[in-house]
This record gives C-alpha cells, structure tokens and sequence, in this order.
C-alpha cells in the first residue's frame, strides 16, 4: 500500500494493540466492543452529530473522526452516519492516537512551525492506522498469530 515508515517501532504498536484486545469484550455476533474499551481506557465517546454547541469540535466533511485531548479528558470523536466497519476503524484509529500518546505533543510551541506541524501529522496518522489494524485483526495473519483474543 506504499505506507510511509513510521517512527515508533512496529513491536510496540503491536504490543500496546495487543493489550487492548486482551481488554476487548464482544457481542453476542462476535463483534468488538470498540466504544465499549474507549470508554473503559478514560475516554468520552461523543458523536460529531451531539456537538452543535461546539463548533470547533466539530468534524469537518471530509474527516470520520477525531482525538481531542483538553488537558484534562481524551475525546473521541466520530461521524455516526458512516458505515459500521468505518465506525470501528474510526474508533480504533482514535484510541491509537491516545494509547500512542500523541496528545503530549499537541502544546509544544504549537508544534513549532506548519511544516513540522504537517510531517508530525502523517506520521501520527500513520501510528494510529496501524494501531487500529492490530487492534481490528484486520493486518497480516503473522501480527495475530502472538495475540491472544479471548471472547
């Protein structure tokens, strides 16, 4: 797929995925809980459609969701009009970006300049992808075969 390399060591995003899904619970049909272990991890789960009194929270059109952290609480944020696999990717995706800790950086002189800014952005983008590829199963068989699933 042409992924750009990532900074963090592939080993500790699998790890850390690893541990969600060891905290993972499932529905009756054998889907993840993925709001469920959000919640459970700290985070207020908000849908984009729930926030009309805070507009700059809001998603944009082009984004499925989001992570906020205010310095105090994690926020995720996501588009309940997506399809139920976008939702879980989403949701996935944004719980990589706080269990990444991503939100440490967010102050630091505005992350400097754009540019940095810019770079920063693919590179945590690309953390959080693949951390929610681990966490989902939906990556490489040889990623699952070290990750016990308990249902």
């Amino acid at each position: 797929m042409g992924w750009l390399q990532v900074s963090r060591k592939d080993e500790e995003i699998r790890r850390l995925a690893a541990e969600c899904r060891a905290k993972m619970e499932f529905t009756e049909d054998g889907r993840m809980k993925i709001g469920k272990l959000a919640r459970d991890l700290g985070l207020k789960v908000i849908r984009n459609e729930s926030l009309e009194d805070s507009p700059e929270l809001q998603l944009k059109d082009t984004e499925n969701g989001k992570f906020h952290y205010d310095g105090k609480q994690g926020f995720v944020i996501y588009d309940e009009t997506r399809t139920t696999e976008q939702k879980e990717f989403t949701l996935a995706h944004e719980i990589g970006h706080y269990m990444l800790r991503h939100w440490e950086t967010r102050d630091t002189l505005n992350w400097i300049i754009e540019c940095i800014e810019m770079l920063k952005f693919i590179n945590t983008e690309r953390e959080a992808d693949l951390f929610a590829e681990y966490l989902l199963g939906r990556c490489s068989p040889y990623v699952l075969e070290s990750v016990e699933v308990k249902k």
